[in-house]
């Protein structure tokens, strides 16, 4: 859990909810001690690509429970774009 790094906004029905500065935050990741990511599922391909790290793309609290006690051997880390949307060329 310690090397995690988790972001995002948990509702009180407990689903993960984005957060405006999601991909600013998936880059500063590269300068701390994280190991992987946990983060709302449409931002987690941006994430991936933004900080290099694996991850995890969640959609409630009871996924990303899972994901930290390693019990989500069927939750995959999201694949990196290989294209950054918007990035100039």
């Amino acid at each position: 859990v310690d090397a995690t790094l988790a972001f995002g906004e948990l509702r009180l029905d407990g689903s993960v909810r984005p957060v405006a500065a999601s991909v600013a935050l998936a880059a500063s990741a590269r300068r701390t001690r994280a190991r992987r990511l946990l983060v709302p599922r449409p931002h987690a391909r941006l994430a991936a690509t933004a900080s290099g790290l694996p991850c995890f793309g969640v959609d409630t609290l009871s996924e990303a429970l899972r994901v930290l006690r390693d019990e989500a051997a069927q939750i995959q880390p999201a694949a990196p774009l290989q294209e950054v949307p918007g990035a100039a060329r």
